[in-house]
Formats: structure tokens, C-alpha cells, sequence
């Protein structure tokens, strides 16, 4: 009786109504949180020694603690780790799930609208899937979906022997399993296991590969028809295709060796070593010799591409023949729309002095031409409307936003560039000595408190703000 009528006197100190929400001088606990479609928003905050969420209209509380609110990729789902009496939940669009003895873990695919969670009890661990338990086990690890939710499965122990669950089929016993993986679709699954030999198998589609010294996670092709991964004996590496082995090639540094397949296309990208250097086939051409390399970074069509890679310690890029370097690091390429041009964050050591040993200086590309040095810079933003590319600088405690030609500041903070998702439209927030303000395709609002924009997977723009106690999604 009492903790309903604590919770009814607390709940009326808040007032609410859809995406707004007044939480007077209560003390938010981190950034609201965005619905996928920008629609909703989570916000966890605290008063009095209690602690709540507001859920897109719903007040939920009180809890001695909450943590980590977020919605599931496609935004059906919201979920939080609430503790109330000592006690562990997991909080699925208001109903709690629990209790348990400490937190577990919560999945999502990327769409299909489902969950798991795992409740770790004094007695095992218990995995729920869609709100219905599939099992208790003595641990269970991180569960995994298929990118279309068709698929799901996780690592389980029993005893001193490990098993894979995959949509109620239950596989092993094995000495050692790892998380499953699934095509795209769900279709067609791998994982990579050891039995009592203290041997490595690959296991694809209900058939094993094997013996091997070790292996590397399968990959699959986006439609599923295809797949590969690479394997290790006596020494050597080996690719395996489509039940098709290549090599051997040098084994002397296991990072080297990575595979992924891109896009639509049936032809995987992998790295290789040859005479102690890294090589990288690309759609059957090969690159190189590196002293090391990354995949390649492609543009949106999948019609450039660039490779990163070190050479004397120092970091270069090519990209159509071009090479730009060195660097002490770069950051992820942004491309135009048609891919002919490229922008990157860089940085380089500073002319020696005396009051700056060993420090670096910050620098954006965008096609040819280079602006810096800065004291700070963030990743490019490329907006596919007009070629143009979009990023921030601080120097001397000042910051700036570049737009193109245009210079805009200065300002005593600039928040990321958040785009939508066709990156035709860009956001940001700013704050000035007189608050924060948002800027939209050029459109400024303001002053706030605090203000965030983002973008929904519908295009549109969102912007989030506290003012006054006053939390809104705009």
C-alpha cells in the first residue's frame, strides 16, 4: 500500500503530455533517446532518490536505478535495465521481465520486430525470446539474429560442454562453440566449434569442415548463395569458397587475414599475406604489397572504393590511382554522390617546438581542397545533393562549421553532423554564451538549455530539447 501511494505522489510532481515531458529540477540521467522514426523519446531521469523513464507519453517508475533506455532498430521495441528492491529487471515497452540476479543482455534484429533477453538466476540462466522462455541453461551467451529477424541463436553451456541453439535446434555437445552466424535472410547459418581432439571445425548448414589447426568465422554472401572463411593448418593459411579451398598462403600475424562479402555482389574482398607484406583481392584483382591494410571503404553504389593502409608506420590512402599521405591517422571517407571526389579527417605532427612535442595537428580533406590545422576537426558529412561536404573545427577553444565554402561560427561548442539518411539534408547543434540552438538545412532555432538533432529513418528531422525543465521532441 505504501509504494502505491509513493508512486502516485511522485508521478504527480511530473507533468507530461505525448513527447514532452516537465521534469522540474529533477536530474536527467544522460541524453534523451530518439525513436528510429523520430516519433518517440526515452528519457531516464531522477528525483528524490528514485529514479524513472519517460517512454513516448508513459511515465514508468519509480526504480532504485535505470539504465542504458534504447529502442530496437526498427523502433517497435523500447528497453531499459531497471533495479527496484535489490532486484533485476529488463524493461520490454513497460513490462518488466525479471527479476534476476544482475543484469543479462537484450537483442534486436535490425527489423522484424522481436527480442530476446537473457535473466541470470541462482539456478541457471533463463532466455526469453518474443516473451516466451525457450530454456534455462547454467550460461548463455549473447544471443544473435539474422539481419531480417528470421533467425535466431546463442551459445549455451551445460555442464563443461557448450551448445548452439538456432530456432529450436539445439547442436553439440562441443568442447567450445562460438556465436552462430546467419545470411542475411536467416537462411543459412555457420559457426565455428572444437571437440575433444582439441581440433577446430567449421560447421555450415548442417555439414562440418575439418579438422583444422583454427579457423575464422564464416561469412555469407547477402543473398545467402554463397560463402567462405578462412582456415589454418601446420602453419599455413587456407581460404575455403563455396567448398572450394585456395592457398596456402603465410601465416605469421592472424590479422591479416579478414573476408567479407559487399553488397549484391557474389565475389568476396579478403586480405592475404605474401612474402610477409598484406595483398587484398578485390572482385579478383589484387592489391598491394602493405605493411598492413584495412577492407575497403566503398561509396554508397559500390562503384569506388578506398584502401587504407601503413607504410613506414604512417597511414595512406589511395583512391583511383591517387595516393594521399602520410599521416599520423585518418578518419572514415565521406564520398560525393557520384564517388569522384572524397573527404577524410586527418592528422599530422606539429612543427617541432618546445611546447608541443609529439602533438598533433587536425586537417580535412574534401576533394582537393585541404583546410586546417586545427586543434580539432570531425569526420566529414557529405551531402549527395550538391557534392558539397560538411564538418567542424575548434581552434583556441573557438569552433566552426564548414559548409562547403561557407564558414559559420564562432561557437563555444558544435554537437556531431547528424544527415538523413539519403544525405540530402544535414543538422547540428551549437551553443553561444547565450544557450544552445539547432540549425537545420540552414534554419536556426534556439536558444535552448541543451538541443540535439537527428534525423528519422523517414527523412525527417527531430530536434531534442530541455529548457526550463521542460524536455520536448520537436
Amino acid at each position: 500500500m505504501f509504494r502505491t501511494t509513493l508512486l502516485l505522489i511522485i508521478i504527480s510532481i511530473f507533468t507530461s503530455c505525448g513527447n514532452r515531458i516537465n521534469i522540474g529540477d529533477s536530474e536527467i540521467l544522460g541524453n534523451p533517446v530518439v525513436s528510429p522514426d523520430g516519433s518517440r523519446m526515452l528519457v531516464a531521469f531522477a528525483k528524490e532518490g528514485k529514479q524513472f523513464l519517460f517512454a513516448g507519453g508513459a511515465l514508468l517508475g519509480p526504480y532504485d536505478e535505470v539504465r542504458c533506455p534504447q529502442f530496437s532498430p526498427d523502433g517497435s521495441f523500447f528497453a531499459a535495465y531497471c533495479m527496484r528492491d535489490g532486484k533485476f529487471f529488463v524493461n520490454i515497452n513497460g513490462s518488466l521481465q525479471g527479476p534476476s540476479k544482475s543484469y543479462g543482455w537484450v537483442v534486436f534484429p535490425s527489423s522484424a520486430g522481436r527480442y530476446a533477453i537473457s535473466l541470470p538466476g541462482t539456478d541457471g540462466v533463463k532466455v526469453i525470446l518474443d516473451g516466451t522462455a525457450i530454456g534455462s541453461y547454467d550460461d548463455a551467451y549473447t544471443g544473435v539474429f539474422s539481419a531480417d529477424g528470421g533467425a535466431f541463436g546463442f551459445v549455451y553451456k551445460k555442464g563443461d560442454m557448450e551448445y548452439v541453439y538456432r530456432n529450436g535446434d539445439n547442436l553439440g555437445p562441443y568442447v567450445y562453440a562460438d556465436s552462430p552466424v546467419f545470411s542475411h535472410d536467416g537462411r543459412h547459418y555457420g559457426f565455428i566449434y572444437s571437440g575433444a581432439e582439441n581440433k577446430t571445425y567449421i560447421h555450415i548448414d548442417g555439414k562440418s569442415y575439418g579438422p583444422y589447426d583454427s579457423a575464422f568465422k564464416p561469412v555469407f554472401s547477402r543473398d545467402g548463395g554463397h560463402y567462405g572463411f578462412f582456415f589454418v593448418n601446420g602453419g599455413r593459411a587456407y581460404l575455403h569458397l563455396d567448398g572450394k579451398e585456395y592457398g596456402p598462403y603465410e601465416y605469421n600475424v592472424p590479422d591479416t587475414y579478414k573476408l567479407a562479402f559487399y553488397g549484391e555482389s557474389p565475389q568476396p574482398v579478403y586480405t592475404f599475406q605474401k612474402q610477409g607484406l598484406m595483398m587484398i583481392s578485390v572482385d579478383g584483382t589484387e592489391y598491394g604489397p602493405y605493411e598492413w591494410a584495412g577492407m575497403p571503404e566503398y561509396n554508397k553504389d559500390r562503384s569506388a572504393f578506398v584502401i587504407r593502409f601503413k607504410k613506414d608506420d604512417k597511414i595512406y590512402l589511395t583512391y583511383k590511382n591517387s595516393e594521399y599521405g602520410p599521416f599520423e591517422s585518418a578518419g572514415p571517407v565521406a564520398f560525393s554522390s557520384g564517388g569522384d571526389q572524397i573527404a577524410f579527417h586527418y592528422t599530422s605532427k606539429k612543427t617541432f617546438d618546445m611546447n608541443y612535442v609529439n602533438e598533433l595537428s587536425h586537417y580535412v580533406r574534401t576533394g582537393d581542397q585541404v583546410y586546417g590545422p586545427f586543434e580539432k576537426a570531425s569526420d566529414p558529412a557529405s551531402l549527395h545533393g550538391d557534392n558539397r561536404f560538411l564538418f567542424s573545427h575548434g581552434t583556441e577553444g573557438q569552433f566552426f562549421v564548414q559548409n562547403g565554402a561557407d564558414t559559420f561560427g564562432p561557437y563555444d561548442f558544435v554537437s556531431d553532423i547528424a544527415q538523413s539518411p539519403e544525405k540530402n539534408g544535414y543538422g547540428y547543434s551549437y551553443m553561444t554564451q547565450d544557450g544552445f540552438f539547432t540549425c537545420i538545412d540552414g534554419r536556426i532555432s534556439g536558444p535552448y538549455m541543451w538541443a540535439d538533432v537527428k534525423f528519422g529513418a523517414n527523412g525527417k528531422p527531430v530536434t531534442v530539447t530541455i529548457d526550463n525543465g521542460h524536455i520536448g521532441l520537436h
